[in-house]
């Protein structure tokens, strides 16, 4: 058992606002948030690398004709309203 102090009054009553629209008590809500937080407690078995230190940009070079292929080729060029486009495909989708 562990005992938490809130010495913030309006955190403590966003918590327990919280907690009364989810139907459950406030040390259940701030329960399933701290284990939310902290996972399952396992470390991955894969480690973390820095990006920085271990990435590189893969950039094979084109022959002359994949050149030109690559620069005839505009990707979403019959798109002229993104918002609309990402609808539409939003509702092809369901």
């Amino acid at each position: 058992m562990l005992t938490i102090q809130i010495n913030d009054a309006l955190l403590e009553q966003r918590i327990l606002a919280k907690a009364l629209r989810k139907g459950i008590s406030a040390q259940e809500f701030v329960s399933k948030l701290v284990a939310e937080t902290l996972g399952n407690g396992e470390e991955s078995a894969f480690p973390q690398l820095d990006p920085k230190k271990h990435g590189k940009v893969i950039q094979h070079a084109l022959t002359e004709e994949e050149q030109h292929l690559a620069d005839a080729i505009m990707p979403f060029s019959q798109v002229t309203d993104p918002a609309i486009y990402t609808h539409d495909l939003r509702r092809k989708l369901r």
